[in-house]
This record gives structure tokens, C-alpha cells and sequence, in this order.
């Protein structure tokens, strides 16, 4: 009887899903994304073309004509549109099409969940809460129609680890191409390399095990075709993506990128004085001595007037700039310095005082928000419940060590690797506070969520009981 109970109510769950996923798409959406076409965005070009260019030209790259075209986007989100684009044969059929089947992935996903929890808690009340929460979790939902990667990798990371708590040696092998395909569609799920390594360590009490080699070797299978293509096509040792390639991320865009978050935690509103040809204000940490305002001031002035990569921005103040004509190299070899010389000069703001921005930003996201619209104030409404859920999350981590179930350190593991990565890093693209790049660590919290919520609920229980 309670088998069918249990049964009943992740069917209930599913369908709660299914409905809350197309009512977002049929009347949300739009409103949501302040566009009239849902499908696509900023990225989702870059993807296509690599495809395209592949088929077309016989390289995988997003730019046939830079060096680092070829590692602007890596091939696994570009291959699993490129399967339809194949059948269908224009990219204005594939993409309604990828929206429903990445909303059907993410209803899989609500199963996933259920059964993943059954493994790490084996306690069914919390794995139907844990697919509550994933069922109408708003950060997940909202990616379902637009053709990014993010939907897709979640299902991804997701499959993989449903078969690492499956425990049969052939399910480690599977748990390990799954892992390696996620990569290739978003490069953050690495992190959970080692840690899924030290899981199968752990679940065999062996550091070495025929289980962790079929791991690795499905790991290598599916993930390493790409290092190892950089590296044997282009002789150029690439384990994730490199931007340089893509127009609008010249070197010139991205060395801006990276000194503007070695002084602030945004890169607005300068990034738009630039485009726009407005005068550009700097906070105070910028001047850190007189030599470098000068600096900076003749790397805003060059930015704005000669900069390859800023003139193929959207609203750009005057017609593009080709590489050959402009002075992107000296931008970049600017900035640069600027950043060491923040670094060396200013080391508090740095490596403190930004980053903890970043963090606030990451976490508490719904402070920064704007609220001139209704649609933005139920948006604000949405991060705040994301913040209450990662609270929870951190809180459930807590219990679970408590509790001695040591799946928290694979949980706690993979937010403070991810969290910090994005949030201290120098590398491009990192300080970059993008809540999607969160998103799998925040997925990965709501199990631990689920926990605390339901010990709750029995504390509770209890007292009522008692009275």
C-alpha cells in the first residue's frame, strides 16, 4: 500500500512539473525574458555556428578566421543541436524544437531527483519533497525554453548521478560518459570529477577499484576527446573553451573584463559608457596612483574609438572595427597591467573585498535586483526564494554531517568548489556573477534542503503530538 502511496505522489509531483513548465513557456516566458522570441539568445548563435562551420568548412570552430575560433564553444551543446539542425535544416526549426525536448529532459529530471535522493537518504519522504522543490524550482524552469546549455547539462549531471548511486561496476562506467558529455556541455560540472572519484573511493573503501577505472576510462572515452583534439589538431593544450575567438570577446573586451573585477564586482556601468561613447566614472580603488588614472584613461579613450572587440557589441557608437584597423592589442596589454598593478597595489580589494562581493551578489541576489516592473518584482520575489532554499541547503549540509551521512561532503564539496571558482578566480568568465553559472551546485543544495525541511516537519510533528 505505501509502495502505491509513494508511487502516487511522485506521479502527482511529475505532473505538477509538467504543468508549471508549459504554463512558463505558453505565458511567462516572454514577459520574463523581455523578448519576443524565447528561443534564442546573446549565446545561442555561437553554438549553432560551430556546428554549421564544422559541416560546412570541416572545423569545429566559431570563427574560421582566428586562431582561437576553434575553442570558443565546446562541441557538446553544438552536436546535440547540430543532430536536429541535420533533420531539419534551418536553425529557426531546431530551436522551438530543443525547447520542448530540454522541457522534457527537465521532467525526466524531477524522476532523476526522486531517485537520486532514494539513494543518498533512503528515506522516501524526503526524496518526493526533493522533487517538489526541483519540480517548481524557477531557476531551472526558466532556461527549459531558451536554447542555452544549461537545461540540458542539469539533466546531464543529474543522469550521471543517478547511476553513481546505483553502485553496480557497469553503472560507474555509465556515471562516468554521462559526467564527461555534461562537461562538454558546461565546464563547471569538472568539479565534480574528483569529487565523484572520491565518492567511488569511498562507496568501495579502496582507493583503487575496477569501479574507479571504468569510471576514468568512460571519463576519458567522452570528456577527453577534446583536450586531446586541441592538443593533436591545434597543438594548443584547451581543457574548457577560450573566448578570444568569438568577435565580440576580442582580448580587448575580455582584459577590460578582468581589470573592471579586480577593482569592482560589475562591469557596469562602464562596459555600457564604452559602447555608448559616454563619459566613463571609475570608483576610487581604480586611481590607486596617478601613473595608472593615466592609464586607464588612455585605455577607456582606446576602448571606445579602436577596439575591435567592443565595436561588434550590439548599440555600438560607430561602425565596426576590423581587427587589422584597430588597437585591440594595446587595450589589452593596458589592462592588463592596470590589473597586475591592482593586484600588487590594492591586494585587499582584491582578493577580499571583491570576491565577497561576489559572493553577496552570488547568494543574495535578490537585493540587487531592480523592481520597476511588476514582472521585475516577482522576479526579486524568485531570488529570494532562491537565497531562502540555498540557506536551507547549507542548513540541511549541516544536519546531514550531524546525522553522519557522509553524502554531505560530496554536496558541500561541489558549492564551496563551484562558489568560490567563480567568485575569487582570475581566469575569463570568472567574477563574472551569472546566476545560471551557479545553477548546478544550487540543484545539487535542494537535496539537502529537502532534508532539513522535512526533520523540521518531524520536529514539529512530534511537538504537536506531545501536546
Amino acid at each position: 500500500m505505501k509502495r502505491i502511496e509513494y508511487f502516487s505522489i511522485i506521479n502527482l509531483i511529475i505532473v505538477i512539473g509538467i504543468i508549471a513548465r508549459l504554463i512558463i513557456i505558453f505565458f511567462f516566458a516572454e514577459a520574463y525574458y523581455n523578448r519576443p522570441n524565447i528561443y534564442v539568445d546573446g549565446d545561442t548563435q555561437a553554438w549553432a555556428i560551430s556546428f554549421q562551420n564544422l559541416v560546412q568548412t570541416g572545423s569545429f570552430t566559431v570563427n574560421p578566421d582566428h586562431e582561437y575560433g576553434y575553442f570558443g564553444r565546446m562541441p557538446g551543446y553544438s552536436f546535440f543541436l547540430g543532430f536536429f539542425w541535420l533533420i531539419l535544416g534551418k536553425w529557426e526549426s531546431v530551436y522551438p524544437v530543443i525547447a520542448y525536448i530540454q522541457i522534457f529532459l527537465d521532467v525526466v529530471s524531477i524522476w532523476l531527483i526522486y531517485r537520486i535522493a532514494i539513494g543518498i537518504f533512503n528515506n522516501k519522504s524526503v526524496a518526493l519533497t526533493s522533487s517538489f522543490l526541483y519540480a517548481l524550482y524557477p531557476f531551472v524552469i526558466v532556461w527549459n525554453p531558451v536554447v542555452y546549455s544549461e537545461s540540458a547539462s542539469v539533466f546531464l549531471m543529474l543522469l550521471s548521478l543517478f547511476f553513481l548511486l546505483k553502485n553496480p561496476t557497469k553503472d560507474y562506467f555509465l556515471a562516468g560518459i554521462f559526467l564527461g558529455i555534461g562537461i562538454l556541455f558546461r565546464p563547471q560540472l569538472m568539479f565534480l570529477v574528483p569529487i565523484f572519484a572520491l565518492t567511488i573511493i569511498a562507496i568501495k573503501r579502496k582507493f583503487f577499484s575496477t569501479s574507479l577505472i571504468y569510471f576514468t576510462i568512460a571519463l576519458i572515452i567522452s570528456y577527453g576527446i577534446w583536450p586531446i583534439r586541441n592538443l593533436i589538431n591545434h597543438n594548443k593544450i584547451v581543457l574548457t573553451q577560450d573566448l578570444r575567438g568569438i568577435k565580440n570577446w576580442n582580448v580587448d573586451v575580455i582584459s577590460f573584463m578582468q581589470y573592471t573585477f579586480s577593482v569592482k564586482s560589475d562591469w557596469e556601468p562602464q562596459f555600457t559608457s564604452i559602447i555608448k561613447n559616454t563619459p566613463t566614472q571609475w570608483p576610487s580603488e581604480a586611481y590607486v596612483s596617478k601613473e595608472d588614472s593615466l592609464l586607464l584613461e588612455k585605455a577607456v579613450f582606446l576602448s571606445k574609438h579602436c577596439g575591435s572587440g567592443f565595436s561588434q557589441w550590439n548599440g555600438y557608437w560607430q561602425d565596426t572595427i576590423a581587427v587589422e584597423n584597430s588597437c585591440t592589442k594595446e587595450i589589452s596589454d593596458i589592462f592588463q597591467i592596470l590589473r597586475n598593478h591592482q593586484k600588487k597595489l590594492n591586494p585587499v580589494n582584491y582578493y577580499l573585498s571583491v570576491p565577497f562581493d561576489n559572493l553577496s551578489k552570488a547568494i543574495f541576489k535578490n537585493s540587487l535586483y531592480k523592481k520597476d516592473t511588476s514582472v521585475r518584482k516577482f522576479a526579486s520575489i524568485l531570488f529570494l526564494y532562491r537565497t531562502v532554499l540555498f540557506l536551507l541547503g547549507l542548513l540541511g549540509i549541516f544536519l546531514m554531517a550531524r546525522k553522519k551521512n557522509y553524502y554531505y561532503i560530496m554536496l558541500l564539496s561541489f558549492v564551496v568548489l563551484l562558489y568560490v571558482t567563480l567568485c575569487w578566480g582570475g581566469s575569463p568568465q570568472m567574477r563574472n556573477i551569472e546566476i545560471r553559472y551557479f545553477l548546478h551546485a544550487d540543484i545539487l543544495l535542494l537535496f539537502s534542503a529537502a532534508f532539513f525541511i522535512n526533520w523540521l516537519y518531524e520536529k514539529v510533528l512530534q511537538k504537536i503530538r506531545i501536546i
